[in-house]
């Protein structure tokens, strides 16, 4: 059997844009009054693909950087082209809801969650700290909460790998239980929202388990569980069955579990295929475009949101027709804004940094 270099794992983008675009859909539908619901349970529960993300950007911060972060200046590196990766984009986002709240202010408009645009949430978005238990209400980019996530275990990271290199895997599995059980005794103990449902509050803890479980399948994946094999139909056989799960209303803990399952299955799939289709242009340029359509859909939506509210209203048909427009808009406007602002402003930004630090070239596939 062929080994895929590490630098081509390309399908598991392709999967990654499946993800954003569905968690744009649960958005829309609980924005837009579709009803989707009624036809499948599934529809109100496409928030659990953020932790799809978490665990796919485990493995791929995994599969570019461990064994890699070594020292002072390494880190400092390393957090800053994390950094250069999110800030820009969140940033845009970010004025532009300042602006929205400026304006609904200026006019007198009633926003339904004035809150969101208060002022003092306003420098710990700015620092992507604002999960961290620092502002307990939704503020400014409400999905921008899982990229403050993402931040703090970009900081946890190092420890992760250490921790992941040289302990079992069975142990470090069980360190991944462990601290779901933590969390399900800490919010039940303080009254709040079970973990898996936590955004503003305190959800960049959420993000802990499941990218530890993205960086345990890359260890996994190359070393200890090597001479698995898997094909396409089988890994795609489990993504489906993940779907099938969220359909009937399994464990969110078994839906997390399944994808992690796909996403090494996923990377078997493509160690043996790696000319599959979804490793093809379109599914690399869709990958590449998945953070923008992650970051923009709300934007977007809140703006169709205060047109149909003055105009036709929510649901029914013209829900259904401002959720398509919208869609259909946000998916070429995100590759736009990959190929012209985000990767050149990474580049740039990359090239600021203060830290002299020389990564040997090891994998290209798209962090998030």
């Amino acid at each position: 059997m062929s080994q895929t270099p590490a630098s081509e794992y390309r399908a598991l983008d392709a999967y990654r844009f499946l993800a954003a675009a569905m968690v744009a859909v649960g958005h829309f539908n609980e924005g837009f009054k579709l009803g989707l619901e009624t036809l499948s349970p599934i529809f109100s529960r496409f928030g659990l693909f953020v932790d799809f993300f978490f665990i796919l950007s485990g493995f791929v911060i995994a599969l570019n950087y461990a064994d890699r972060i070594s020292n002072r200046t390494q880190y400092g590196d390393f957090l800053w082209r994390r950094i250069a990766r999110l800030w820009p984009l969140h940033l845009v986002v970010l004025v532009f809801f300042g602006a929205v709240g400026l304006l609904g202010h200026m006019t007198g408009y009633k926003f339904n969650y004035p809150e969101t645009f208060a002022l003092s949430g306003l420098p710990w978005n700015l620092l992507l700290m604002h999960a961290w238990g620092t502002v307990w209400h939704q503020s400014f980019n409400v999905a921008s909460w899982s990229i403050s996530a993402e931040f703090l275990v970009y900081m946890l990271f190092p420890l992760m790998a250490w921790q992941v290199r040289r302990w079992p895997l069975v142990l470090n599995l069980l360190i991944v239980v462990g601290l779901i059980g933590l969390m399900i005794a800490g919010r039940n103990a303080f009254g709040l929202r079970p973990w898996y449902q936590a955004t503003h509050d305190l959800g960049a803890l959420r993000a802990i388990p499941s990218f530890l479980l993205g960086v345990i399948i890359h260890r996994a994946a190359g070393n200890s569980l090597r001479s698995l094999s898997f094909s396409w139909p089988m890994a795609h056989g489990l993504f489906i069955v993940s779907l099938l799960a969220l359909h009937f209303h399994a464990p969110a803990e078994l839906v997390i579990a399944l994808f992690g399952m796909f996403i090494f299955a996923a990377v078997k799939a493509e160690e043996a295929q790696p000319n599959t289709v979804l490793a093809g242009k379109l599914g690399r340029e869709l990958g590449s475009a998945s953070y923008a359509l992650y970051m923009v859909h709300m934007p977007l939506m809140t703006f169709g949101l205060v047109i149909a509210r003055k105009t036709t209203g929510l649901g029914g048909l013209s829900g259904w027709a401002f959720a398509t427009v919208i869609l259909c808009a946000a998916v070429p406007l995100s590759v736009w804004l990959y190929k012209n602002f985000e990767d050149p402003a990474r580049r740039r930004l990359n090239a600021l940094s203060p830290f002299k630090t020389t990564w040997a070239s090891k994998a290209t596939t798209q962090t998030t």
